[in-house]
């Protein structure tokens, strides 16, 4: 197969000469153009990169953890021959939900999740950011630091540490989990059919995987739909080595 590498920058040579050797000797091609699937190589980090570029051009992706947690990876260090021999056109995948989000004319896909938060800065003016979520015909409202919008695989990051639930990788929902929120209001999930419309009242900060997409001003609308799914190769069953398998 034709796979494109994408590579942490904090990655052991030593490491990314021993896949690199596995798949040329498992007949793979090594290039950036035609690319029939991705191979990440480094931490969480670098499979969202991976992600990323995977929902713009419909690529399945394999991922080697060679960073410290490693939730997204489905392979850890020491079995790149496994992951080479594993690159087959017709080899088991896995679905995972993406969320889609779209503000301004800006619009992002994330693996994770996408996040409105307060701003803080000498010129911010400190004060609580509320934002009002309509989610299909209900509306909440929350109050506190930020709002997180996390799809299954992102319920075991940014919205965990916030005191979120962990969706079940087989469920078809998503999570609104607030952050620092004023009146202890639960994370919200719901069917991730569902369209989701967050208006912040004050301006926020909209981030998704962690990566800045821009300011959202008081009143914007910032639209949280399904996006594409994106597909990781997956080991055999007694090789599983990860919750969402």
């Amino acid at each position: 197969m034709k796979v494109r590498l994408i590579i942490s920058k904090r990655a052991d040579p030593e490491d990314i000469g021993r896949a690199k050797e596995a798949l040329l000797a498992a007949g793979h091609l090594l290039t950036e153009e035609g690319a029939e699937c991705l191979v990440a190589l480094g931490g969480d980090g670098t499979v969202l990169q991976a992600a990323h570029i995977a929902a713009e051009r419909g690529l399945p992706i394999a991922a080697i953890n060679y960073g410290r947690v490693g939730y997204l990876a489905r392979f850890r260090r020491g079995e790149e021959d496994l992951l080479a021999r594993t690159l087959r056109p017709d080899a088991p995948k896995a679905a995972h939900l993406t969320v889609e989000v779209m503000a301004g004319g800006v619009r992002f896909t994330a693996l994770n999740e996408a996040a409105l938060l307060r701003e803080v800065s000498p010129e911010a003016d400190g004060g609580v950011l509320r934002v009002s979520a309509k989610v299909g015909s209900r509306r909440y409202d929350f109050g506190g630091d930020g709002l997180i919008a996390c799809t299954p695989s992102g319920s075991t990051a940014y919205s965990f540490s916030a005191g979120g639930s962990m969706l079940h990788p087989a469920l078809a929902a998503f999570s609104l989990t607030p952050l620092r929120e004023m009146n202890c209001r639960a994370p919200v999930v719901y069917p991730c059919s569902l369209t989701t419309v967050l208006i912040p009242q004050t301006d926020a900060l909209l981030y998704a995987d962690g990566i800045y997409i821009g300011r959202a001003g008081a009143g914007t609308q910032v639209r949280i739909f399904r996006g594409k799914d994106i597909s990781f190769y997956v080991r055999t069953p007694r090789g599983q080595n990860n919750l969402s398998e």
